[in-house]
């Protein structure tokens, strides 16, 4: 189930949504965006993401229940990759590199969860607190650096959306 609302995030700027998905834009703040979105079965999911461009960005969500998902996406995606699974790492400024291992490839897109919700926190604390993600693999032709700047505003829209699905 979660899989599905994650098609979506490969979604709002620049990937058609279903006719019947219904996304509201809850705040747009510099690089930020935060989205509610329903599919066609009504599912609920809230999703935050920051933008490189229209065809970058990188993006945190949840349905409420189930963990935080990041997604990345970028229509280069298509053309760099070799593999059905892939390592993404991850940084915020200066802080410890996270690393997820067999990340899974849909479009041009990669996603994966963090089911720890230690880990959720610690994540979101060096979201709002960071001025960089920097977003790197091994089999990919780019590193990304995204601005973090509004992430605090944008973190707690996504907090308070996330609460009351």
């Amino acid at each position: 189930m979660i899989g599905r609302f994650f098609v979506a995030v490969a979604f709002c700027i620049g990937a058609a949504l279903p006719v019947s998905a219904d996304v509201q834009t809850i705040l747009k703040h510099k690089h930020w965006q935060v989205f509610y979105m329903t599919d066609p079965g009504r599912s609920a999911v809230c999703v935050a993401s920051v933008f490189v461009s229209d065809k970058v960005h990188f993006s945190i969500g949840s349905n409420g229940s189930g963990p935080l998902r990041m997604t990345m996406v970028d229509n280069r995606f298509k053309e760099t990759r070799r593999a059905k699974t892939v390592s993404v790492n991850y940084q915020i400024d200066k802080q410890r590199p996270w690393v997820n291992t067999n990340v899974a490839f849909k479009g041009n897109s990669v996603s994966w969860e963090m089911p720890n919700n230690q880990e959720n926190a610690q994540f979101m604390a060096e979201i709002i607190a960071g001025q960089d993600l920097l977003v790197w693999a091994d089999w990919a032709q780019y590193d990304y650096r995204f601005s973090l700047r509004g992430s605090q505003a944008a973190m707690q829209a996504l907090i308070s959306c996330i609460s009351k699905i």
